[in-house]
């Protein structure tokens, strides 16, 4: 599971800053603005990796993505799991930020409700309450992460709901 400091950040890409996007067979590193902005195989979008090792997702797939980044002059292998919806996280050290039923910025019938400090999951709720997808640092997220969770979305008036669990990135 990759090591981070703070939580993974999910959003959208925000190509104005970003060099041309035409499509690479294999990962690309980029040094932007401070910045090491991954281009992957998919046109248009970024996994960006910043000095102090918080992360920025900037890439929406329903598949995985093999890709190879240096961060602090290490090699990493890394394989990250794209989301159909793009959502955003906000950091451990900044849960204040995060406001319950934020509205997803890319996504207007999604909301975030809940974030837990100790396993760093977000839920993420279409309007209607039916579908929930849950994002975690969690490489096995099926045991006590969910139980924790369906424990809080209990707590906050939810009925059952099917929950979907996601790990955000892992080695």
């Amino acid at each position: 599971m990759l090591s981070l400091g703070c939580l993974l950040f999910i959003t959208g890409c925000d190509q104005s800053n970003l060099p041309d996007t035409k499509p690479v067979q294999e990962a690309d590193i980029k040094r932007l603005t401070g910045h090491w902005y991954v281009r992957t195989s998919l046109p248009n979008y970024f996994i960006r990796l910043n000095p102090i090792m918080e992360a920025e997702l900037e890439v929406i797939s329903g598949e995985k993505l093999s890709l190879t980044a240096y961060s602090k002059g290490i090699l990493h292998k890394c394989k990250i799991r794209y989301f159909k919806h793009i959502v955003s996280l906000g950091s451990v050290q900044n849960k204040s930020g995060l406001r319950q039923q934020e509205l997803c910025p890319s996504c207007a019938g999604r909301r975030i409700i809940g974030l837990d400090p100790l396993c760093s999951w977000q839920v993420i709720t279409s309007l209607s309450g039916k579908k929930l997808w849950i994002l975690t640092r969690d490489p096995n997220p099926e045991m006590e992460t969910g139980k924790r969770i369906l424990s809080m979305l209990t707590e906050k008036g939810f009925r059952t709901i099917k929950l979907n669990l996601m790990p955000v990135a892992d080695f």
